[in-house]
């Protein structure tokens, strides 16, 4: 059953095959065309994670008949090959033609994601300029639209019009229900909880009794968008982790069993999951909460999580870290965590009380965290990888703009870069791998960004 409160970021419940098993007895036009367009939206709906059988029921909506179940029957449909209206206007424009389905579909899905994924998505070569009502679409709106009901008074002018679309589904698909299950140990609450798996083509991870790595994400953006950034490539560094969280909820992007690029380690990445706490949203304790329930639900194999291939797998919360603990990696994350709360043990203490259904204590005391294995910030110390800090302690005068990285791996995502002309302090110099694999020489703020030695000399 399609409900409109159905989660648009989901694993797809229809095929191409429900749909052409479906038109048996209720034919499209431009039968020929129907269906490269129904095979191009399955497409992008794998690709991106979003659920094929609600953008079929909203398809269906837009371009069937005004009574009964048909759909890519209406007028404007036959003669323009135009899904869903684009460009129409008040003004009686009867809108964009299209002699090509692929960019037909192209266009509509486009103008769809734009709500569903925001603006930072780039599926299969789609992208929003394809719309030409994405620069029309208000900001506030992109990225921000989870179900059919939540279209509504957005792409919906017809108060109605998740109603029908849900309706008109149901007579296309038997899809399973999304309705959540109760969590094992009676923890289950309600959360909204997105399944939209993008698989990089990463190995599997190397321990079947991973750790939790506890991450910020060091911006504005929330967990679709972040999904979005992995689903793009995760910028010139690849990035790509399991979960994010916001105040909104969780959303998990790759498989349990597969390793991603967060850890700036490779260690860290070949035996942790990642858990990406969207860190400058609000309130800010709902994306605690929201993230102490993730470990829970991880805990407790909660079946609302997709287990597909980690069946064998196990997790634990006392198996959760930060990636702080990473030999290499940046110090000063997940740094709001960090800031205001000491760090992932407040994350851990709740969901431990979830577990047990019981108060959780009063969060610890902030505690300093040592770079890299440091004790008095005097002389040199090798950290557990036998990996030598000096500590030095210096200004240097940038004579031009210099890149800083998050971590002394490359090949994680980059910090931000520092104007020239100005002085920075460098507290340590630390060796690393540069993006060939040699070894370089890096100077660490006291944030724990790094920037190359030869930048700064």
């Amino acid at each position: 059953m399609i409900r409109t409160t159905d989660r648009f970021l989901s694993q797809s419940r229809g095929t191409v095959e429900d749909v052409i098993a479906f038109w048996e007895t209720n034919p499209p036009a431009r039968r020929q065309d129907s269906e490269a367009i129904i095979r191009r939206v399955y497409d992008l709906c794998a690709a991106s994670g979003v659920d094929f059988s609600l953008c079929v029921s909203r398809i269906a909506d837009e371009t069937g008949a005004m009574n009964g179940p048909s759909f890519f029957v209406s007028d404007i449909y036959r003669e323009r090959l135009n899904i869903g209206g684009l460009g129409v206007t008040d003004g009686g424009d009867e809108g964009i033609s299209f002699t090509d389905p692929i960019k037909s579909a192209d266009a509509y899905m486009s103008h769809l994601f734009t709500y569903v994924l925001g603006e930072s998505f780039n599926v299969l070569g789609v992208t929003p300029a394809d719309d030409p009502r994405f620069d029309a679409t208000p900001k506030a709106w992109r990225g921000s639209i989870t179900t059919l009901q939540s279209l509504t008074g957005k792409w919906f002018t017809n108060p109605d019009g998740a109603i029908n679309s849900a309706n008109r589904g149901n007579y296309i698909f038997t899809v399973p229900d999304q309705s959540p299950t109760p969590t094992p140990g009676g923890a289950h609450v309600a959360l909204d909880i997105d399944i939209a798996l993008v698989n990089r083509g990463f190995g599997a991870l190397t321990d079947r009794t991973p750790n939790v790595t506890i991450h910020n994400t060091g911006s504005g953006s929330n967990r679709s968008q972040e999904r979005a950034f992995v689903v793009s490539g995760g910028g010139d560094q690849g990035v790509a982790y399991h979960f994010a969280t916001d105040e909104t909820g969780i959303t998990q992007i790759m498989p349990l069993w597969q390793q991603g690029i967060h850890a700036g380690n490779v260690d860290g990445n070949r035996r942790s999951i990642a858990i990406e706490m969207c860190m400058n949203r609000e309130p800010w304790s709902a994306v605690k909460e929201n993230t102490a329930q993730l470990l829970a639900m991880l805990h407790l194999r909660d079946p609302r999580l997709d287990w597909s291939g980690a069946e064998g797998f196990s997790y634990s919360l006392g198996e959760t870290t930060e990636h702080r603990a990473w030999p290499g990696a940046n110090p000063n994350c997940p740094q709001r965590l960090i800031a205001t709360d000491g760090g992932y043990p407040v994350l851990v203490e709740r969901a431990k009380a979830i577990v047990a259904g019981t108060k959780p204590p009063k969060p610890p005391k902030v505690q300093p965290h040592p770079i890299g294995g440091e004790t008095d910030g005097k002389g040199s110390t090798r950290d557990i990888n036998g990996t030598l800090w000096l500590w030095v302690n210096k200004m240097f005068f940038l004579e031009r703009d210099v890149q800083a990285y998050e971590y002394a791996n490359l090949t994680s995502r980059t910090g931000p870069k520092f104007k020239g002309g100005k002085n920075i302090r460098i507290n340590y110099i630390v060796s690393g791998d540069g993006k060939d694999g040699t070894p370089e020489l890096y100077g660490t703020t006291r944030l724990g960004w790094r920037i190359l030695l030869k930048d700064l000399i």
